[in-house]
């Protein structure tokens, strides 16, 4: 075992995949923009002694960073950025929130949107409108199953 780094997949962060290659196994984790792609030996076992190799002309800068997603000792980003799904669904779990709580559509909207949003932009026939009911609607399909083809566990 000796002095070297340890081998723990587990506390490498992120998302993990393990390819087959032949010969090797190709591991690669992705923890917000922080990327690892490494070589690994099947023989390789949880705890095991393990030794960091760079191609010829490769950045010590990149060596440590690759030691430091391997230790786990690498922190995630501050911030990630933020998809439009993202704020689809976010503003969807608010909506069905408020909906349950017994707030109406306008409420909902100024607590979504904002006040001054929801003061100059609600009226019969508005886009504020149309965009509440749609996020309700899609909010109430994700609670009633949907979530689950939204996770992959259900085909769509």
């Amino acid at each position: 075992m000796g002095d070297g780094p340890v081998f723990g997949l587990w506390r490498i962060r992120g998302r993990k995949h393990l390819l087959h290659a032949g010969a090797d196994l190709i591991l690669c984790a992705l923890d917000g923009r922080q990327r690892l792609q490494t070589s690994v030996s099947p023989a390789l076992a949880e705890g095991s002694a393990c030794r960091l190799s760079l191609p010829p002309g490769g950045e010590a800068a990149a060596a440590s960073a690759a030691l430091q997603v391997l230790r786990g000792e690498h922190h995630a980003p501050a911030f990630r950025h933020v998809s439009r799904m993202d704020l689809l669904h976010m503003r969807g779990l608010q909506a069905l929130d408020a909906l349950q709580a017994g707030c109406g559509h306008r409420e909902i909207a100024e607590a979504v949107f904002g006040a001054d949003a929801a003061a100059g932009r609600w009226h019969a026939d508005s886009d504020l409108r149309a965009q509440m009911r749609h996020i309700l609607s899609r909010a109430k399909a994700l609670m009633a199953g949907g979530y689950l083809r939204l996770a992959g566990v259900r085909p769509g």
